[in-house]
């Protein structure tokens, strides 16, 4: 089983994500989107499908992924609540971010909110960033969220032979980037910032935590 699949597939974790709003920053992009046409839009790692709706609302044509079974079904009864929803068929699909089974530049706007920290390697976290390049078009938009490092416990240590990876417990690892690495890395794969990234203090059991939030466009 995939690092944290558990967590994804438990009911009391699906019915919390479920019932979250959407992320305001891709309210904000959905809403200023200037394009010939509507978007094409994958919501990457849906979770509960709180993006997934707001990408449906917003008029995009829209398609979902997540790896969870669970997940992924609590994305459809979500869609299926909607009348925008009836007019148009949103594919909600399992998969894996580093291994997507979408066509080459089929989007012009991918949301990866909380998704990269999921990667068990460097190598599966570059795959990540190369597939979701792979799948934009021409000037296409990704709208990222990323756990920071300043997140980490006091006692976690790189994972050996890792420059993203950290470990704390045994068996235990975390995917965490500075905003430097970030940007680096984004910038790397051929998606620099189109805005300047910057830090965002949500609340997570009761305690502030600093996630890297940005739009990176293809180039």
């Amino acid at each position: 089983m995939p690092k944290d699949l558990a967590f994804w597939e438990d009911p009391a974790q699906v019915e919390r994500f479920a019932g979250l709003e959407p992320d305001e920053l891709l309210l904000e992009l959905v809403t200023g989107y200037r394009g010939a046409r509507p978007p094409m839009a994958l919501d990457l790692g849906c979770a509960g499908g709180r993006n997934t709706e707001a990408l449906v609302r917003a008029g995009c044509r829209t398609w979902a992924l997540d790896l969870s079974v669970a997940m992924t079904r609590a994305t459809r009864d979500r869609l299926a609540r909607l009348d925008a929803f009836r007019s148009q068929s949103v594919p909600v699909v399992q998969g894996r971010f580093h291994r997507l089974p979408f066509a080459d530049a089929c989007f012009d706007l991918v949301v990866a909110i909380g998704i990269y920290v999921q990667a068990d390697s460097d190598a599966e976290l570059l795959a990540g960033l190369a597939e979701t390049r792979r799948v934009l078009g021409p000037n296409g938009l990704v709208l990222v969220s990323m756990w920071s490092t300043q997140t980490l416990p006091p006692d976690a240590e790189r994972v050996a032979g890792q420059r993203f990876v950290y470990g704390s417990k045994p068996g235990e690892t975390r995917c965490r980037l500075s905003r430097d690495e970030l940007i680096d890395l984004m910038t790397q794969a051929g998606m620099p910032p189109d805005r300047p990234v910057f830090e965002r203090r949500p609340i997570r059991d009761g305690k502030p935590h600093v996630a890297n939030v940005g739009v990176f466009a293809k180039r």
